[in-house]
């Protein structure tokens, strides 16, 4: 008889890298949108976009900041969820090659493996 985990929770088990960068991304985007909006060029340039004029200058961390910034929701949806199954794309993670594999006929190792995405 097959059991079910009724009291899952949907927060990480570990708070990982992938999810630094989400939250600080997401963070970052809402701050935007209330400083202005994502696709003000003022506010780009005062959340740290590349810049070359300030570059010259001596302000090195645009050159890290654009990572952190999206221009417009449909820009950060996709990002985000790329960012998302890239980053835990492990050994737990489903691939196209490891669903393939599970799927097959073929398979004789006996052990009943779990289809997760």
């Amino acid at each position: 008889m097959r059991t079910y985990n009724t009291k899952r929770s949907y927060l990480p088990d570990q708070f990982t890298v992938t999810n630094l960068f989400l939250a600080i991304q997401i963070g970052v985007f809402l701050l935007m949108t209330l400083n202005g909006g994502s696709t003000n060029v003022l506010t780009l340039i005062l959340f740290g976009a590349k810049f070359n004029p300030a570059i010259v200058q001596g302000e090195w961390w645009r050159l890290i900041a654009p990572m952190f910034i999206h221009i417009g929701f449909t820009h950060i949806l996709v990002n985000s969820i790329t960012l998302y199954y890239f980053g835990h794309a492990d050994g737990n993670s489903v691939r196209l090659g490891t669903v393939c594999a599970d799927l097959s006929p073929e398979r004789t190792d006996g052990e009943s493996h779990e289809f997760r995405l």
